[in-house]
Formats: C-alpha cells, structure tokens, sequence
C-alpha cells in the first residue's frame, strides 16, 4: 500500500470504473480523493453503468480548492483542480492520464501515477 494521500482526475476514476475496478484505491492507496470539479464531471451521467459505484466510492472524499483556480486557463477544469488541490493538501501522488496536464503538473514537483 502507498503511503500518503492521492488525489485523482476524472480520467482516471472513468477508466477504474469502466474496469470494475474503483475497489484497488482502497488497497492500493492509504488515502484518495477528488476536487469537486472532478466530481462534477465523473457524476454528470446518471445513466453510466457505474454511477452509484463512483457515488458510493467517493463519498466524503470529495474537496474544494481553497483558492481560486489559477491554472483554468492552461488546462481543463478539473485537471487544474486536481493540481491546486495536490498542492493545497500536501499530497502524495497525483493520478492523472493527460499528458498536458502530467507534464504541468511534473513542471510544478508534483509525483504523478500515470494511467490510460
């Protein structure tokens, strides 16, 4: 198990949830969760087949950025979330698929899991 906190972007949390497989962030990572702008665009579909799986995974795990977003305009939304956030709360890993994004966020001294 990693140690630490792991915050995760959208594409990541899809792609988990496609797999049928969002129960490996509890054995992998000690602790996990998502901005809200993540939130907002993993819970958009309340027709996917694994809405209540997100739902029931990431209940209380979801957190604001206390600050404004500054990184909105060089990246999407929740992408740039995930990184503020990162940083805000002193995580330990970063869970993203953009290439874009990783390469910011590695730019910035941010450890990332790559997946996708």
């Amino acid at each position: 198990m990693k140690k630490g906190l792991v915050i995760a972007d959208a594409g990541p949390v899809i792609s988990l949830a496609l797999a049928d497989a969002l129960g490996l962030l509890h054995e992998i990572f000690e602790e996990f969760c998502i901005p809200q702008a993540v939130w907002e665009e993993v819970t958009r579909d309340q027709n996917t087949k694994f809405y209540l799986d997100i739902l029931s995974t990431f209940e209380g795990r979801v957190r604001s950025i206390a600050g404004k977003n500054y990184l909105s305009s060089l990246l999407d939304y929740g992408e740039s979330e995930a990184l503020i956030l990162y940083k805000e709360l002193n995580a330990s890993y970063l869970m993203i698929d953009d290439r874009k994004a990783r390469q910011a966020a590695e730019g910035m001294g941010i450890t990332c899991v790559v997946s996708g």
